[in-house]
């Protein structure tokens, strides 16, 4: 699962680069916009759907009865993004998509193969074929860039290109992900409010983790020139993209640990997840100011090096983006603790809470825009931190 996710990363990176190389840098704006909304359905809505699967076939229930007991959840989690990214498709056709009405389709159909392969990878977690999902992840990646290529050199449009990500989810039914040899059980279902719980959570953090760039063009609208702006609206999403990265590819390796933790809290082992709650409160704690001292060394000449030394961000900002990343993945873990005991809601305020505050400090706060925005990146992931810590214990 390990190597999948690095190939995962490592795919992403390398279907954009080839992207931005065969188009220029207007014709290749929809790939950009349809991998943003491909980004937005699966972190904040086909997340949640692969942990409910995961979590309910780790409890005993075969993926068909999943699918029958929570077909409200799983409809909404499949509908509302396909939709939603359908009308904003539709709504930007001429502005963002060059008129052609063919990326409405595109990314409709996009979004419900994306569904059925996290639920895929849902299900073979939660049989623990972690070999089998590991293997899915890298193959989506791979798979992802061949066809991009095969686009690019037979048809060498952008339309062509955007159905790579169409067609890629399509390689989960290789590991046929609904099949197994759990005979139906009578669980009980999850709690009420369980998969509404985490799509707020999901939606929450998000924001908190993402919107940095648009908050940055907000605060500093009335009083930074727009040149300047635009440096700095660059030199930060460099910045902060490359310091999550570790987040990011995170998301795949929870599938490892939630049925585990599902199994000891099914089980009762109450004081083993104590400890799992402890060990990763105090952790990221610990980890977050060395994160953030090593990044205030070190991070400007590495985004520098990587991205040329015009990306070159302050000290600060990168210091606070290492040093949120490192409470981020504490926030993570417990995430999966919470989504195994079923406490959803509770995971939904405490991002809600975590929200409220960084946004609160954005409005009082007085200082360079970049500066302001990434310390509300840290708050906002204490806050985060402190509230799924009190939930989890």
């Amino acid at each position: 699962m390990l190597i999948g996710a690095v190939i995962s990363a490592i795919g992403a990176y390398v279907f954009i680069v080839i992207g931005t190389r065969a188009f220029e840098k207007g014709a290749f704006a929809p790939i950009a916009l349809v991998w943003t909304i491909l980004f937005l359905g699966a972190t904040i809505f086909f997340l949640p759907l692969e942990q409910l699967m995961i979590r309910e076939v780790s409890r005993g229930l075969a993926p068909r009865q999943v699918l029958r007991t929570h077909l409200g959840s799983i409809s909404f989690g499949v509908v509302v993004p396909v939709i939603a990214g359908g009308v904003y498709t539709a709504v930007n056709l001429d502005e963002r998509f060059a008129g052609d009405r063919i990326f409405v389709l595109v990314v409709m159909s996009m979004l419900a193969m994306a569904a059925a392969y996290f639920m895929g990878r849902g299900s073979l977690a939660g049989f623990r074929r972690f070999t089998a999902y590991g293997n899915a992840v890298a193959a989506d990646a791979i798979v992802r860039v061949a066809l991009g290529l095969i686009a690019i050199y037979l048809l060498g449009t952008v339309v062509a290109y955007s159905l790579a990500l169409v067609l890629t989810p399509l390689i989960i039914w290789a590991w046929r992900p609904f099949e197994g040899s759990l005979e139906e059980a009578d669980a009980p279902p999850a709690a009420e409010g369980f998969f509404g719980g985490l799509v707020v959570a999901q939606g929450a953090s998000q924001i908190v983790l993402a919107s940095g760039p648009i908050l940055v063009a907000a605060i500093g609208a009335n009083s930074v020139p727009t040149d300047e702006m635009n440096a700095i609206v660059s030199t930060l999403f460099v910045t902060f993209t490359l310091f999550r990265g570790p987040l990011t590819a995170a998301y795949n390796l929870t599938a490892r640990i939630l049925p585990a933790l599902t199994q000891a809290h099914e089980q009762g082992e109450s004081d083993e997840l104590a400890r799992w709650v402890r060990r990763t409160g105090w952790i990221g704690l610990a980890s977050a100011p060395v994160l953030g001292a090593g990044a205030y060394v070190l991070g400007p000449k590495v985004v520098a090096l990587l991205y040329g030394a015009g990306y070159d961000p302050p000290s600060l900002m990168a210091a606070y983006a290492a040093a949120g990343v490192g409470l981020g993945i504490a926030v993570l873990v417990l995430t999966q603790i919470l989504v195994a005991r079923a406490r959803t809601v509770e995971l939904a305020k405490a991002w809600l809470l975590a929200l409220f505050v960084g946004g609160v400090y954005l409005l009082v706060r007085e200082a360079a825009p970049e500066i302001v925005v990434s310390e509300a990146f840290v708050l906002s992931h204490a806050v985060a931190l402190a509230g799924t810590w009190r939930a989890a214990s």
